[in-house]
């Protein structure tokens, strides 16, 4: 599947290590660009601040930041976490978002575009793979375009999260722009769901098929939305309403660009990681709420990387089972979420008792 060229001279062999670094590098710095401007996107979409026309400045004392200090990553290394004017404490959640956004588009980089697709279903890998083939020679452009879909996908789930992590629900300026973005894509490259095992070609995709794949799309929007409520009616304190659309938003996006077969097993995922968090004694006692969304997005990302393997189990929802199993499981989601709420209000009932003189 990927190069099996063994007969490499030392120098040669060189080069391509050299190409491979060079590529992954600058994929990396990709990544922690758009990780800062995401950062901006959490802070100022949610008070309704403008994106673009407003450069970057210190939140305490308003001071713009100046060019050299704007560098992901590095920018807050040699600044020690201070501001340069004020000395305010800036949080080291900036850093990391940036390197958790960098590190997205590396491991994606490997995991399925150098590797010609290897973690996707139905379609078949490519044999010519590595970053020669896949990125500088743009021998496969659905694979490039399938790139770059799942990593918008993680990077809106991402921003999602940080948002409701933050106490504010998110905004359907965010949401509206994922759900717009994911049916355009879908209608130019219909390809992106390769569960519907549209042909490989050169040949620009038929109408039919566009429709086909918006369809998809579009069901996959409504089942993951309707599961998103479904998890967030486990939440009935008023407090826990920014989770709600945070599960909302992650699992609509979800169906949305990896097609509705995908719910189900996100799902699955999303409860499986919060039973780990929680632990499985204490997790219909006392379900950590921000543990159940934070394990929806890391759901997503185990979705993509493994997308292929887990659709090879059979016992795992994927699009090779039929519908009456995946109706089943959704029927069992629906089961555990009303068991969740109701040890939920009776723990918020005692609580308020507790706390009543």
């Amino acid at each position: 599947m990927i190069n099996d060229v063994t007969d490499l001279s030392p120098l040669e062999g060189t080069q391509i290590a050299t190409m491979i670094s060079i590529t992954a590098f600058w994929f990396f710095s990709i990544g922690a660009a758009l990780g800062s401007f995401l950062n901006v996107v959490v802070y100022r979409l949610p008070l309704g601040m403008t994106l673009v026309r407003t450069p970057s400045a210190c939140p305490s004392c308003g001071q713009p930041i100046e060019m050299r200090d704007n560098i992901p990553i590095f920018g807050w290394l040699k600044l020690r976490g201070r501001c340069r004017n004020c000395a305010w404490s800036i949080p080291v959640r900036y850093p990391l978002v940036e390197f958790a956004v960098a590190s997205l588009f590396v491991v994606l980089l490997f995991v399925e575009l150098a590797s010609g697709g290897a973690n996707l279903p139905v379609r078949e890998p490519e044999h010519y793979a590595g970053v020669v083939w896949t990125v500088w020679y743009f021998k496969y452009p659905d694979l490039m375009q399938s790139y770059f879909f799942h990593c918008l996908l993680l990077y809106l789930c991402l921003g999602s999260l940080l948002i409701v992590l933050d106490g504010k629900s998110v905004p359907k300026s965010l949401l509206w722009f994922g759900i717009i973005v994911g049916v355009v894509w879908l209608a130019i490259e219909p390809r992106l769901h390769p569960t519907l095992g549209i042909l490989q070609s050169w040949d620009a995709p038929s109408w039919p098929h566009r429709v086909t794949s918006v369809l998809s799309g579009l069901t996959g929007l409504v089942l993951g939305g309707s599961v998103g409520c479904i998890l967030g009616w486990t939440l009935p304190s008023p407090q826990d309403a920014p989770l709600r659309s945070a599960l909302f938003t992650v699992l609509l996006f979800c169906g949305l660009y990896l097609g509705c077969s995908t719910v189900l097993s996100v799902t699955l995922m999303t409860l499986l990681l919060t039973a780990l968090v929680s632990s499985i004694g204490a997790m219909l006692r006392s379900l950590n709420p921000a543990a159940l969304a934070t394990s929806a997005v890391i759901a997503v990302l185990i979705q993509c990387l493994t997308w292929r393997q887990l659709s090879q189990n059979k016992l795992w929802p994927s699009h090779s089972q039929p519908w009456p199993y995946h109706a089943g499981l959704l029927a069992m989601v629906i089961v555990v979420a009303i068991l969740i709420r109701r040890q939920r209000l009776a723990v918020r009932a005692d609580t308020l008792d507790v706390a009543t003189p």
